[in-house]
């Protein structure tokens, strides 16, 4: 019987193996480290492109990777005298010239997280023991609700902080994430449009 616990336990441990999401600590990044103000412009913008895997999130930087999207961070400090509506105010090309559009947050939320209905079922025509059976099952229940977990705090993170629809004031400086339609490092110039 000590076995076969010991095979439970195991069993159940292989198969959670789902990374948890690490919440990004927005304040905490270093973007100013990439700031630059476009010439002739009354904004200043600093961007870094390393936010998932920069924070051990796996899960969604592969996502990124799959459907070539980025998420990227920046900060905008308006230096005008007008009110900037972010990112409708900005223009952001490629070192080619092409013209990209952000993502709008729902589509957003969908490039960076898999739906477990779109997984692969993993089922092998193997026949298994029962207790096997129920193992495997109740693994894969852990690993949905780790996932589920992990997946709501993200959408929450990215929710809070991305920037759509956003006002920002002359004088003042905001930072957000951007879900932009170019692989992961892909070289942007961001102006004022």
């Amino acid at each position: 019987m000590k076995k076969h616990l010991i095979g439970i336990i195991l069993c159940i441990t292989l198969t959670s193996c789902v990374s948890t999401y690490q919440s990004i600590q927005i304040e905490s990044l270093t973007i100013n480290d990439h700031r630059y103000s476009p010439k002739e412009s009354n904004v200043e913008i600093a961007m870094d492109y390393d936010v998932l895997t920069g924070r051990s999130n796996k899960l969604y930087s592969k996502m990124e990777k799959k459907n070539k999207v980025s998420l990227v961070v920046i900060n905008v400090r308006n230096l005008g005298q007008k009110e900037l509506n972010l990112p409708k105010d900005l223009l952001f090309q490629t070192m080619l010239g092409d013209s990209i559009q952000p993502l709008e947050i729902a589509l957003a939320i969908n490039a960076l997280i898999e739906s477990t209905s779109n997984k692969e079922n993993t089922n092998s025509s193997v026949e298994a023991p029962f207790l096997w059976h129920l193992i495997w099952g109740a693994g894969k229940g852990v690993n949905m609700v780790k996932e589920g977990i992990s997946h709501m705090k993200f959408v929450s993170d990215l929710t809070e902080h991305y920037l759509e629809k956003r006002n920002l004031e002359a004088g003042s400086n905001t930072t957000g994430y951007l879900v932009l339609p170019v692989k992961k490092g892909t070289p942007l110039k961001i102006s004022l449009r």
